[in-house]
């Protein structure tokens, strides 16, 4: 059912008997398959925890093709409210959506420090645990915050050095 949505601040909060949840959080990733004319979307969130997410709902009215755009890019601020179940064929926890809005981005991250330090706990999508973080995204706000180095510590793997050269070639 619609309505009385209960915020809930941190997805380890949720369960299968929790009903209508109202979450904030950031985009990971976006799926959209059509199934007779009409765009089923799964959209993967996380909280301020990093702990993710999916939710599945219909494109309907309200969602324009331009709104799936936005939600489409990384990071991308949403609030979305639904209901929690188990769904029936991946067998996980998900939220069948019932609204998604598009929130303000963050603001920039000032690093005013004199000396800067080198983030030394960096897990991208490639480690094999618990990265979402993508190798472009970590560079450029090291630059941003006027960084020099980072460290990649990802689980178990050490295929995110090329694509992290890659992103910051020809970026001193």
């Amino acid at each position: 059912k619609r309505g009385n949505y209960e915020p809930i601040d941190f997805i380890s909060e949720l369960d299968s008997n929790t009903k209508s949840v109202d979450l904030v959080g950031k985009t990971f990733s976006l799926d959209i398959k059509e199934f007779g004319g009409r765009k089923r979307i799964t959209l993967g969130i996380q909280d301020k925890a990093i702990d993710g997410i999916y939710v599945s709902m219909y494109q309907n009215g309200a969602i324009s093709d331009d709104t799936l755009k936005e939600l489409a890019n990384r990071g991308t601020n949403v609030r979305v409210r639904g209901v929690a179940h188990i769904d029936e064929f991946t067998k996980e926890l998900t939220i069948k959506g019932h609204f998604i809005d598009l929130l303000p981005p963050d603001e920039d991250i000032i690093d005013d420090a004199p000396i800067k330090r080198v983030e030394l706990h960096l897990h991208s999508t490639m480690s094999a645990q618990d990265g979402v973080g993508d190798a472009k995204d970590y560079i450029s706000t090291a630059l941003k915050m006027g960084h020099k180095a980072i460290a990649i510590t990802d689980h178990g793997v050490t295929q995110a050095f090329p694509l992290f050269q890659k992103a910051a070639k020809g970026k001193d």
